[in-house]
C-alpha cells in the first residue's frame, strides 16, 4: 500500500470551496449569462446585474477559482519534493510523478476535445454558426 501523505486541512477546505465555486459559476452561467459575460450583456435582468455587481460575484468568478485550484494542485504535488531529504532518488521520483501526472491529465482533455469536435461537426451546439 502506498504511504499516506498527511492532509493539510485548510488546503483541503480551500480546494473544496474552489470546487463548489466553480460548480456555482457553471450553474449560474447557464441561467444568468451575465455572470459569464459581465455587464456588457444588453438583455441582462436587473437581478442578474445586482448579482454581478455585488461582492458575491467573487464566488461566481469561475476563472479565479480555477486559478486557485491549479495553485493548490501545484503546491500539493510539490510538497513531497520539498519536504523530503534532498537526494538524486527523490528528484527522479518527483520528476517521474510529474511526467505521469501530465499524461494522466492529457487523456481526459483529449477525450473532451474529441467530444467537442464531434458535437461541433454535428452542429449540436447552441451557438453554432
Amino acid at each position: 500500500m502506498p504511504e499516506q501523505r498527511p492532509l493539510i486541512r485548510w488546503i483541503e477546505g480551500l480546494r473544496a470551496i474552489a470546487c463548489l465555486c466553480i460548480f456555482a459559476h457553471h450553474f449560474f452561467s447557464a441561467f444568468y449569462p451575465v455572470t459569464l459575460y459581465g455587464t456588457a450583456l444588453a438583455d441582462a435582468s436587473p437581478q442578474a446585474l445586482v448579482l454581478v455587481q455585488s461582492p458575491f460575484s467573487v464566488v461566481l468568478n469561475g476563472n479565479f477559482w480555477v486559478c486557485v485550484f491549479c495553485m493548490i494542485a501545484g503546491f500539493v504535488a510539490s510538497c513531497p519534493y520539498f519536504l523530503a531529504p534532498k537526494s538524486e532518488q527523490a528528484l527522479s521520483r518527483f520528476s517521474g510523478s510529474l511526467i505521469l501526472r501530465y499524461f494522466r491529465l492529457c487523456l481526459p482533455v483529449f477525450g473532451m476535445c474529441e467530444r467537442k469536435l464531434f458535437l461541433h461537426l454535428q452542429k449540436l451546439f447552441h451557438a453554432n454558426t
